[in-house]
């Protein structure tokens, strides 16, 4: 049963690297996740505990340093990262102690097993028994030690896991609500545009555009030839009847380089607003298109 638990674990947090990282780092865990299961000729223990060894070289690496995780780490704290780092930093020393102290009692004839006593019983002096009584005192606490490490190892990636979990899940609140929000206020924006154009297509137009050179800021802000002009910045009917068609001249050139909004009546009655930068061009004046008077009274 706690090996059934150890599996589920492990492999839920498998899935969550594959889900998570980059195409390396999906790679790695998922190597990690199919390699002891194809090992039929290993025993549960040995197929579990290959499973234990594998994950924890590889995945508390993956988490320290997989290009995704740092926005995880960040939302879980940087405490539990620096955690992990010192514990990966101490797994390694540990394991470079068991390494060199094996590397050693390969050399003598004893190794780690053999006996330190001769056929007779006395001490062996074909080797320095007190360097190699040091070393497998270095192999076997190393094991506790490395068995120690990783089982902490073990659960601060559990740890991390569930920390990023509920992060991305609240993040994931915090989104729905602010894109709830900006919907509502994109279908208020919508309901005032309504209005608006509703209100320009009851404006009376004061010129109508006779023609448009191509290549022209007109032509690319989208006025046509025959469109009616409702607004012309802030210029309506009403204020060219007071101020003359002169307005249209001193509007135009006090926007000379900004965007400057103008509604139009096109000849099937659509009403359209379009957005014109008045610049100098390789034509003539700064717009590019043609005006004539339409009858105000």
């Amino acid at each position: 049963m706690e090996e059934q638990v150890s599996y589920r674990i492990l492999f839920r947090f498998l899935k969550f690297i594959i889900a998570s990282c980059d195409s390396g780092a999906c790679l790695m865990a998922s190597a990690l996740y199919v390699f002891p299961l194809k090992r039929p000729q290993l025993t549960e223990n040995k197929r579990l505990s290959l499973f234990l060894f594998l994950s924890l070289s590889s995945m508390s690496s993956l988490v320290l340093w997989c290009p995704s995780f740092p926005e995880c780490g960040a939302m879980a704290g940087s405490t539990l990262r620096a955690e992990l780092r010192e514990l990966e930093s101490k797994r390694y020393e540990v394991m470079k102690k068991i390494e060199e102290a094996m590397a050693f009692l390969d050399t003598t004839p004893v190794g780690l097993r053999g006996s330190l006593v001769d056929s007779e019983g006395f001490p062996r002096d074909d080797c320095d028994l007190f360097a190699v009584r040091r070393a497998r005192q270095t192999v076997n606490c190393g094991h506790n030690d490395l068995k120690s490490l990783e089982t902490t190892i073990h659960e601060k990636l559990i740890q991390l896991h569930e920390e990023c979990r509920e992060e991305a899940e609240e993040q994931m609140r915090r989104d729905a609500m602010k894109n709830n929000k900006n919907n509502m206020k994109a279908a208020g924006d919508g309901g005032e545009h309504a209005q608006l154009q509703k209100e320009m297509a009851d404006k009376k137009p004061f010129v109508r555009i006779v023609r448009v050179v191509s290549g022209s800021p007109a032509a690319e802000a989208g006025l046509t030839a025959e469109d009616l002009v409702v607004q012309y910045g802030d210029l309506d009917a009403e204020k060219v009847l007071a101020g003359g068609y002169s307005e249209m001249t001193r509007v135009t050139s006090s926007h000379e380089g900004k965007m400057m909004r103008v509604w139009v009546r096109s000849a099937s009655g659509e009403v359209r607003e379009l957005f014109v930068v008045p610049q100098k061009w390789k034509g003539d004046g700064l717009l590019g298109c043609t005006f004539e008077p339409v009858q105000l009274v």
